[in-house]
């Protein structure tokens, strides 16, 4: 995939740039005109925080804290030159550019083997795994391609574009970088994605029948889940708790409690109390118990594993010690692949819910990046499922990755559980009907997790 690379397009990133230099250009102008020449740039913070009399310049700072300190309008439109200016990054776009190649690609993006644990992919240059979600709908996002491909000079695209989004269009230009992919003439990405793959892996792994039957038979589980949290029956209509119902089923898998669901919830934009998190956790436990007595046994597991040197069975994994060349809990997957745990060892500890009372937890070295030394950290059985699932998950996108090779389908690029192919626009909608068919057929080793696939075929690779 790296030798393939991925089709860009520089002239929309080298444009972006531009006009980003041009908004710059006109904010410093603004600060100068407000300031008398105090000051002459949106950077210079010492200078700028000193006049506006403000404790920082942070951007969480201006955006929540910065009213109480605001006493006139002019330093009111210092405060939002300065937000805009801090926006006004395009390190993508200048990556980017540093990395097209004379065949118009990007190579190099992607990373094997990045995540120690359980051995998921990684990115690198453009970093395709982290790029931002758009706000703003495709097809908006297309006319602002159009205009930035057309001929007119960039002094009046970018005045076309302040004229319609103001101080929102560096926004803009961060919902554009998906767009900087681009096919090549007379071809198509085809882009196909695992639907709620762990939640379908974990209700495998756990045996938990209902969820699994809600899955099979197409049923929409963050409904079923919804009603068991409001205790009445939820429809599409009701979203607000099919929203709450689909962050239980997508985050509550592995012992997440009600306080971090509760932070998450609200990180997600879904405006949740304290006590109806709490709730929520309660009741996801309920619905579908197996789930939370699969960790307990993963737990007693890895426990007698390491103290009794024994080997275990547990959930289509099997645990084991090895000394050689060094003591290591190994969990062998279903696929054959394999997940360590070096210098493991048992600490009788304080329980994270309650101090006063003392348990047994599982203890390893693994490597700090930062660091760049190996310390020892803790787990247990929620986060070792966790663990599992997602190595389960980069096994079934490994095994695809090669399957959609061996059919002829030149796979470019993937980002998580998404996989882009490049195809002739002329056999787009069949080679996306094979892909999709492909990725909903579970290996031998995975037989019967209910997968499922959507995506769509475009010349630019988009948020589906």
């Amino acid at each position: 995939l790296n030798l393939r690379g991925i089709p860009c397009d520089p002239h929309l990133a080298s444009t972006i740039i531009d006009i980003k230099d041009l908004h710059l250009d006109t904010i410093n102008e603004q600060i100068t005109r407000l300031t008398k020449g105090a000051i002459t740039k949106a950077t210079q913070t010492q200078r700028l925080t000193k006049y506006l009399k403000l404790p920082e310049l942070g951007r969480e700072f201006l955006e929540t804290k910065a009213d109480a300190y605001i006493r006139t309008e002019k330093q009111r439109k210092l405060v939002d030159l300065r937000l805009s200016a801090s926006k006004t990054s395009t390190a993508k776009y200048d990556v980017l550019l540093a990395s097209v190649c004379d065949d118009d690609r990007m190579h190099g993006v992607l990373m094997y083997h990045a995540a120690s644990q359980y051995a998921r992919y990684g990115g690198s240059l453009i970093q395709p795994h982290n790029l931002p979600r758009p706000k703003m709908k495709h097809e908006e996002l297309m006319k602002v391609v159009r205009l930035l491909h057309s001929s007119r000079s960039v002094n009046t695209k970018y005045k076309l574009l302040r004229k319609k989004y103001g101080n929102d269009l560096m926004q803009v230009f961060s919902d554009l970088i998906r767009s900087g992919l681009w096919a090549d003439a007379e071809y198509l990405f085809a882009v196909c994605d695992y639907s709620q793959v762990e939640a379908r892996i974990l209700a495998w792994e756990s045996d938990c029948k209902k969820l699994l039957n809600e899955f099979r038979g197409g049923k929409d589980p963050y409904l079923g889940m919804g009603s068991t949290i409001f205790k009445r029956r939820i429809t599409k209509k009701d979203k607000f708790e099919r929203s709450l119902g689909k962050a239980c089923i997508l985050g509550a898998g592995f012992g997440m409690s009600g306080y971090k669901f509760w932070v998450t919830c609200n990180g997600w934009g879904i405006p949740v109390e304290r006590e109806l998190a709490d709730d929520s956790i309660v009741a996801y436990r309920e619905r579908y118990e197996e789930i939370p007595q699969l960790w307990y046994r993963v737990n007693d597991a890895i426990l007698n594993c390491v103290d009794n040197r024994t080997v275990v069975e547990v959930s289509n994994c099997m645990w084991r010690m090895t000394e050689e060349p060094r003591p290591t809990l190994e969990c062998i997957l279903p696929s054959g692949k394999s997940m360590y745990y070096p210098f493991p060892e048992i600490r009788n500890v304080p329980a994270p819910w309650n101090n006063d009372r003392m348990i047994d937890q599982l203890y390893y070295k693994t490597w700090d990046l930062k660091m760049h030394r190996f310390v020892r950290t803790s787990t247990y059985g929620a986060k070792l499922v966790e663990n599992m699932t997602q190595a389960i998950a980069r096994e079934l996108l490994a095994y695809t990755l090669l399957k959609l090779d061996d059919k002829g389908l030149p796979v470019l690029l993937h980002v998580h559980d998404e996989v882009v192919a490049h195809v002739r626009a002329s056999k787009a909608e069949r080679a996306f009907s094979l892909m999709q068919s492909t990725m909903s057929r579970a290996p031998d080793w995975a037989r019967g997790i209910p997968l499922a696939a959507e995506g769509y075929t475009d010349e630019r690779f988009k948020k589906d």
